[in-house]
């Protein structure tokens, strides 16, 4: 910012210099952070969506052809899978932090599990379903679960 002062009949400019040069860096570095998010939301629309939508439109037909209760649980979890993945898509997209998360009670999330299988009991390494069970490496569990008794 310039301004222009007379004194004493002789014209003075005084101005002011700042420094914007950690504003600018700040700026590109927001900059490939939402460069970075785009390229993501892209990849979860795409190659999380599409398997999914194929799968999905098995479904009806599976259900009629065999007419067993083994595919009601299918999609179900496919009915999951496409919320989850509509709401990692939001949050991608609104930009919205998770700014208070809170512990979660393992106990009560795992004792809600065998309801969501359609089983009353877990299955303890049997499975009625031709879909084979699988579990997530150790390495791969998040790392802020807690167990609260």
């Amino acid at each position: 910012m310039t301004t222009r002062r007379n004194l004493g009949g002789n014209p003075y400019y005084f101005g002011t210099i700042r420094d914007v040069s950690e504003l600018k860096a700040r700026e590109r570095e927001l900059g490939k952070q939402n460069e970075r998010l785009e390229a993501f939301t892209a990849v979860v629309s795409h190659d999380l969506r599409n398997p999914l939508n194929v799968a999905e439109g098995y479904v009806d037909p599976l259900q009629e052809d065999i007419d067993r209760d083994e595919v009601e649980p299918v999609a179900t979890s496919l009915e999951r899978m496409a919320i989850l993945i509509g709401d990692l898509l939001r949050l991608a997209r609104e930009g919205q932090a998770i700014d208070d998360p809170a512990p979660v009670p393992l106990a009560a999330v795992a004792a809600a599990l065998p309801s969501s299988t359609g089983s009353s009991r877990p299955t303890a390494g049997r499975s009625k379903s031709p879909i084979a069970p699988t579990a997530a490496p150790v390495s791969r569990l998040p790392t802020s679960i807690s167990l609260n008794r």
